[in-house]
Formats: structure tokens, C-alpha cells, sequence
């Protein structure tokens, strides 16, 4: 699965191009949020400071963050479900894709983005107050919270794949992903573990040889520098910094065929009929790869197939429904 992945990734290298437009956002936004809490603290006594206006501040920063990572994930899923569902090549399937998830799909971007974003902010809230009197209650807290928003983002990522394939609501492909997870649980947790590892090491692959490049700019500069501090320090600083946005770079990218990972599980689970009519030389290559990923078959506890135009183009729109001849538009 991550082979193949990686090269519709290739193929819709616009999917990238999106990711790293999160990342200005994420810039700018962090820019907006952080005026806003200093005008805040600056017309507020330290002392009359509230503890719910600072909660929805923290709710604001995180939500926005998960909105946009989630906007990434979901139309990444669609063009993944585009290329899963159809036989034609060379064709634009992430306007389309980025279309949906802007518009039918928003309202369940911002609602599965919200759940994150209230625990994260309800974790920084008790971390703040953590003190000596009441350490361990601020541990379990924090120990119970961290796990159940690491559930939450796990069961997310499948439930904005439904929402990208057929255009259902949250609460709609929550169902669906439980249903997913009811069948293939523990075979999703798998794909998952597996395809997170070579992910995390190439991110750090690449923050290494960002930092190696930052030392030898540093080195190269400063490295006749009189100061010793400076001669010293500089590269040091240099290799940090070009470490911390080698490793932000290439987790951004990387995420993005993750995305693609989880896509293809979904789609291979919900009608692996598809992918072997569709993209048999892909096929093969997962069943070959993955020889028990052969033995799932379209049942009656899985989604029927789904219907195509005869050309095999859909033009980005692969939701199974049988409005408007087959498809939901």
C-alpha cells in the first residue's frame, strides 16, 4: 500500500502542493491568534485573567490546526479514491477533490477537528494548573486525555475517508468507520503501524540532512569567525534550525501519503472488486505484498460496489449513490 501510494502521490503531486500551503497558513494564522491572546492580556488585569476565555483561545489555536491538517488528509483521501475507482490516467482529480472537501465535506472537517481541539485544549489546561497538591490527579488526567485523543485522531482519519468517498456527514462515516473497524480492526491498526514507520523515519531522515546542510552553511561562514561563540554557536544554531524545518518539510509531505495509505485500506476493505478491474497490475501488487489482503471480498456487511461511467473517468466524484444515474453530485 505505500508503494502504490506513493506513486499516486507522484501522479497528483497537487495533493503536496496543499500540504505545504498548510503550512503558510498554520504561519499566518499563528501570527492572527497570537495578536489576538496579546490584545487580550494587554486590556486584561493578570489577575482578572478568565480561565474560560483563555480555554476558548487555546480551542481557537488547536482547532485551526486540526482544520488544516484535516483539509490535507481529506483531499488527499479523495484523490486516492478517485484514482482507486476509476481505469482512466492523466487526469485532474484534486481541484475536484479539494472542491468537495471546502464545500460538502467542511462541516465534517471542523466538527471531527473540534473533538481534537477540545481535548488538546482541555490538556493544556490541566497541565497549567498542575501543581505539587494535586500532581498525580494531573497525570491520570493528562494520561487518560492523551489517550483518549490519540483514539479519537486515529478513528478520524478513517472517518474524513468515508466523508471524501462517498460525501457522507461525520456522523454518517462514523458509523461506517466503526462498521470498518468492526470487520478489519485489528488488520487496520496494522496497515496503520506499518505505514507510520517508514513515514517518521524518512521525516527524520530528511530533518538529519537539513541540519547537516545548516552546519556546513554555518561552518562555511562562521567557521574563521574570531568569536568563539560565534564560530562555535552558529553552525550549532544553524543545524538545529535547518533540522526542525527539514523535519516539518518532509512530515507535511509524508503525511500526505499516509493519507493516501489510509485511503487505499478503506477503499481496498469497502470493494477490492474495483481496484481489480480498475488498476489490475496495483492489484497484484498488494495481494502479492499483502497475500491475506486477498482473502477480503465484497459481502453483504460492506459497501456494494461502486458504479462508474463507462469512459472509466469520473471526474473526481466517486460517490456510490444511485442519484443522478449512479452519482451523487
Amino acid at each position: 500500500l505505500l508503494s502504490v501510494a506513493s506513486a499516486i502521490i507522484s501522479t497528483f503531486h497537487g495533493t503536496m502542493w496543499i500540504s505545504l500551503l498548510v503550512i503558510v497558513f498554520n504561519v499566518i494564522y499563528v501570527f492572527l491568534w497570537g495578536s489576538t491572546a496579546s490584545v487580550y492580556y494587554m486590556v486584561t488585569d493578570e489577575n482578572n485573567t478568565s480561565g474560560f476565555v483563555i480555554f476558548l483561545l487555546l480551542v481557537a489555536f488547536y482547532w485551526a490546526f486540526q482544520v488544516h491538517q484535516n483539509i490535507s488528509h481529506t483531499t488527499t483521501a479523495g484523490v486516492t479514491a478517485a484514482w482507486f475507482f476509476s481505469s482512466a490516467h492523466n487526469f485532474n482529480a484534486t481541484m475536484p477533490a479539494l472542491k468537495r472537501t471546502m464545500t460538502t465535506s467542511f462541516g465534517s472537517v471542523c466538527f471531527g477537528s473540534l473533538l481534537v481541539a477540545f481535548l488538546q485544549a482541555l490538556r493544556a489546561m490541566v497541565r497549567a494548573a498542575q501543581n505539587e497538591r494535586n500532581q498525580w490527579l494531573s497525570c491520570i488526567a493528562l494520561c487518560l486525555l492523551n489517550c483518549i485523543e490519540s483514539l479519537i485522531r486515529f478513528f478520524n482519519k478513517y472517518a474524513y475517508c468515508h466523508c471524501a468517498i462517498y460525501g457522507e456527514s461525520f456522523i454518517t462515516a462514523a458509523k461506517q468507520t466503526m462498521e470498518l473497524f468492526a470487520h478489519r480492526g485489528f488488520m487496520a491498526i496494522i496497515n496503520d503501524d506499518l505505514s507510520s514507520l517508514p513515514i517518521v523515519l524518512g521525516s527524520l531522515i530528511g530533518g538529519a540532512l537539513s541540519g547537516g546542510i545548516g552546519y556546513g552553511i554555518g561552518y562555511a561562514f562562521y567557521g574563521s569567525n574570531a568569536n568563539h561563540d560565534i564560530k562555535e554557536g552558529a553552525p550549532i544554531a544553524l543545524a538545529v534550525y535547518g533540522f526542525l524545518i527539514g523535519l516539518m518539510l518532509c512530515g507535511t509531505i509524508l503525511y500526505v501519503v499516509h493519507s493516501a495509505v489510509v485511503c487505499l485500506f478503506v477503499c481496498y476493505c469497502e470493494d477490492p472488486a474495483a481496484l481489480s478491474n480498475n488498476r489490475p497490475e496495483e492489484y497484484q501488487r498488494i495481494v502479492q505484498a499483502r497475500p491475506d489482503f486477498a482473502s477480503i471480498n465484497v459481502d453483504g456487511n460492506q459497501a456494494p460496489p461502486q458504479q462508474q461511467r463507462q469512459d472509466g473517468h469520473n471526474e473526481g466524484n466517486m460517490y456510490g449513490s444511485q442519484d443522478n444515474g449512479g452519482y451523487r453530485v
